[in-house]
């Protein structure tokens, strides 16, 4: 294929979305894969809304954490993406993980802890369309000091193995 054919592809998927942001007949998850130009294959994955996996998340308390997407989806990937909903009160303990992570509130609003920042960023309130991304193993703490159940958006970086 060539670019040409790629972007009126493309023109024609956006051109087949409904209102909610569907495309029009499409009902299941796929991985499909695209040869590229090196002669190496790519795969996407498309997952809907009501297909996320639910699970639960250690060091979690008043969240319910669901899955969008595992590295393993695509070949070669090292991405994880969850949409996580806190309840009121709800949030996660004070604590690191190994991977490079963001985080982008869609709704609500988390107070946050972080152990590296400047004076305003170390103990500040995120509100939607704010977004917070950190390296491996920077300890953090997030608590939805609203009244209203807070979503956030979380990618997960899985470095390469050297």
């Amino acid at each position: 294929m060539n670019s040409r054919t790629d972007n009126a592809k493309m023109f024609h998927i956006s051109k087949a979305m409904d209102d909610s942001g569907r495309l029009s007949g499409v009902t299941e998850c796929r991985s499909r894969y695209k040869k590229v130009k090196d002669g190496r294959k790519m795969s996407f994955k498309i997952t809907r809304k009501d297909e996320a996996v639910k699970y639960q998340a250690p060091g979690h308390f008043g969240v319910l954490t669901t899955r969008l997407h595992n590295p393993t989806d695509v070949n070669a990937g090292g991405v994880t993406m969850g949409l996580s909903h806190f309840l009121p009160d709800g949030g996660t303990e004070y604590g690191s993980n190994v991977k490079e992570s963001i985080y982008y509130v869609t709704e609500g609003q988390l107070y946050l802890e972080s152990e590296i920042g400047t004076e305003n960023e170390v103990k500040t309130t995120l509100y939607a369309g704010d977004s917070f991304h950190c390296g491996p193993d920077t300890k953090k703490s997030v608590l939805n000091n609203g009244t209203t159940t807070c979503q956030m958006l979380v990618v997960i970086v899985t470095p390469p193995e050297a």
